[in-house]
Order: C-alpha cells, then structure tokens, then sequence
C-alpha cells in the first residue's frame, strides 16, 4: 500500500498480478506521512476498507488530535463506543456512512454467507442506489449483478434505465433489465397496480438469478419502508403475522432468497451515505401521487404525525412490529410443538385429535391450523383469520358437535374437514385432506 504522489488518494498494487485498483477515498494532507507508518500495521484488505473507512469519517476529528495514532490505538473500541451510553463528544460523531457500513456487513454476516452471484435489484432511487454502493464492498469478491424493472407507468421510466446503465457501466457491474407490462396484466383488476408491478418484477429477478445460479436477490427497503409496511397492513386488517411487517430474509423460490440489507436503515441515512460520496439518484414522481395507498400513508398521514407531535413514530412503527415478530414466531413456536404431539398424518390427510387439544386457548388454535396450511402447502389466499377461528371452534366444541351429528365443512383452496367420534373411547379426531 502507498500513497500517489501528489494526491490525497491511496493506490493497492498487486505485484504479483502487475495491477492496481485507485482507491478514491481522500485523507487530509497532513495525515500522509503518519498514515503511511501506521497503515503498515493492517493485516488485510478488509483491515485496510475499514481503517480508511475511520479515517476518512472522523479526519475533521483527527485534525484536532497530535497524531494519527491515537485513531489506531482505538480502533478496536470501535464497534464499543457506538453502543456505550457514556460517549464523549468526539465518539458520538459517527457519520450516516459508518452506520450503514456497519449495519450492512452485520447484515451480510449473518444473512449472506452462501456462495455465488448475488442480484442487486436497483430502481435509480437513493434507496436501491445506496445499497449497491455499500454492498459492493461487502460481499468478499462474491460476484454482483444489477437487475433494473423497467415499468410502463410512466414516461420517465427510460431515464431510469439509463442511469442504472451508465451507473452499472461506471461502476464495472453486469447490468440486466426488462420492460413489463403492468397496465396489461391479466390480473391487473383484480390485483391493483402496485401488487402487479410487484409480482411481475419479483419474477423478473427470480427467472434472472436462477439464469445465472444466483441463490440470493437483494432489495433497498429501508425502515421507512418498514413503518408504512407495518401501519398498512394494520389499516387493511392483520393478525400478528402480518404487524411483523417485512422480514430481513424471506424465499423467493425454492432455492433463492429475497434478502432486505437496509431494513434497519432509514430513507434519511440512505440519502446522506449518497450526499457523502457524491453518487446521484434518480427521483420517482410517481412517489409523490397520493392516489397509491402507501403514497397515500408516508404523505398524508405519517409525514404530518412525524413532523407534528410525534417525531418518532416510524421507529415506534418499527419496534411494535420486532415485538409482533417475536410473539408471532413464539405462538408459531409453540403450534408446531403441539402439531408433532397431537395430529398425524395420513393417506387421507391431516388428523387432529380433538380431545387433547379441546381445552387450548382459541388463539393458539387457530395458529395451529395456520402451521397445517403451511406444512400441507395448501391455497392459503382466500384463508382468513375467520376461517382460521372456525376451525379452532371445531376443536373446542368437537364433543359437542359429534353429539349434533356434525360432519363435514369445505374451507377456501378445496380443502374439507371431517369431524368424528369413536364411539367406544368417545374420543373426537377432525380430519383435514384436500380434494382432488
């Protein structure tokens, strides 16, 4: 590692491949000659991204100290000094890109540790943008691909393309990008806009990476995506699974992953990483019409309440949803225990035994019968928390039903339930298979 002469940029050189990559990251002027003894001291290429990294965010810092090794001997108390309560004035200092780079790498961590080509799905927004800017450097050589969607919902979508072009060209990355037609969709009418323009660009991504062999599509919701998703849903009518809002990881396919790296970020912080490096963006009007619900949520309702008396009412947004997550996945928890302890299966589908089960609370129930949808695979669409509730009734009442001769009761994706009593043990089983 050495510094170019005459700038304030650092260049890696590759002796044994005879290359070198320009790193363009400035360090102040009077920082060179120390930095050039102490970047000695990194072991690895990621030491060296992350040292530069703190160096090149806290340099008005730095000026004020008598070296630069006093930001070596610290480095280690990094990550420590974020999240202590007790911060002096210059560890509290922590720039929108420090944030996101270590939000992101925690991410990749524990989310993206699989092998081969990872899709960045890049709109032009400052959300999508921002995330192919910070994952590019956290994926440890895994190979990157831009997919762009391109919609016919408005004119301007051809600027889109071309900036995610050009900007796919300048940054050295395969770029992928297909025309849909949403407006002629079959399902359009029954669907609305917004899902159809979802579903179709989702199975854009999902025909690209299976193409290429890539088991991993990334996206750039953001936090704030997180708190319109969460409050939306709760306007259409949810249960607690819903509340969880989006999840960091969910599957796209049988082998490929949705995953969401700026989940914890907000839109602010995304737009700030871009305002630091100097990346531009595009801006879609479309966000600004009122006449789509989720417009409709982040103009109308949660832009006055944020900025009226409650500030902080995404991040509320988004902690009720963690809590639901968690209670929800305890309830699915706790379903899938009873599942293996009190139903089997059989040829002619799922049998419950009612007796052992009659006394559990409603909810838990009706959770239960969700885990079945789910493990059988069943149409779970038009399934509703009432259908759900019915059937958690049956078992509750099922001694009392057998005895009013109730059989049978057809759910929605052509699944039927069949209520009996052995007569010799009085014993109620609720059977659950799909026609054919």
């Amino acid at each position: 590692l050495k510094a170019s002469a005459g700038t304030h940029f650092y260049t890696c050189e590759d002796k044994q491949k005879s290359s070198s990559a320009r790193f363009l990251i400035p360090i102040p002027t009077a920082m060179n000659s120390e930095y050039q003894k102490s970047i000695r001291v990194t072991s690895s290429r990621v030491d060296f991204f992350r040292y530069v990294q703190e160096v090149s965010e806290c340099r008005s810092d730095i000026r004020n100290e008598n070296s630069v090794e006093s930001l070596v001997m610290n480095r280690g108390n990094a990550n420590e000094a974020r999240q202590s309560p007790m911060k002096t004035a210059r560890e509290s200092k922590t720039s929108a890109l420090c944030r996101v780079h270590h939000e992101v790498e925690c991410f990749c961590n524990t989310h993206m540790r699989l092998k081969g080509p990872v899709l960045v799905g890049v709109s032009g927004g400052a959300d999508s943008v921002a995330l192919l800017c910070v994952l590019g450097e956290k994926l440890h050589g895994r190979p990157l691909v831009i997919v762009h969607a391109r919609h016919d919902l408005r004119e301007s979508a051809i600027d889109d393309e071309n900036f995610v072009i050009d900007l796919a060209k300048r940054m050295g990355f395969p770029v992928h990008t297909r025309n849909l037609f949403v407006r002629y969709d079959n399902n359009v009418k029954a669907d609305g806009l917004e899902a159809t323009a979802r579903r179709l660009r989702y199975e854009f991504f999902e025909d690209v990476a299976q193409r290429l062999g890539a088991r991993q599509v990334a996206v750039g919701h953001t936090a704030d995506d997180q708190a319109e998703t969460i409050l939306l849903r709760a306007f259409r009518g949810t249960g607690l699974h819903g509340l969880g809002g989006m999840v960091p990881s969910r599957a796209l396919s049988s082998e490929i992953a949705l995953v969401r790296p700026l989940l914890t970020i907000s839109r602010q912080e995304a737009r700030k990483v871009l305002d630091e490096i100097g990346q531009p963006w595009r801006e879609d009007a479309s966000n600004a019409d009122t006449a789509f619900a989720r417009n409709f949520l982040r103009h109308e309702i949660l832009r006055p309440v944020i900025e009226g008396p409650f500030p902080g009412a995404s991040q509320s947004l988004v902690r009720l949803g963690a809590q639901a997550s968690k209670s929800a996945s305890a309830l699915s928890s706790a379903a899938e225990h009873l599942i293996e302890l009190y139903t089997s299966a059989t040829a002619d589908g799922v049998v419950v035994q009612c007796n052992a089960m009659s006394a559990l609370d409603q909810h838990l129930l009706a959770e239960i019968f969700v885990v079945i949808w789910k493990q059988q695979q069943w149409p779970a669409r038009d399934m509703t928390a009432r259908h759900f509730s019915q059937l958690a009734s049956i078992v509750n009442r099922a001694q009392e039903l057998c005895v009013a001769k109730y059989c049978s009761a057809d759910f929605p994706g052509q699944i039927r339930t069949v209520l009996a009593m052995n007569t010799h043990t009085t014993r109620c089983t609720l059977t659950l298979k799909r026609l054919s």
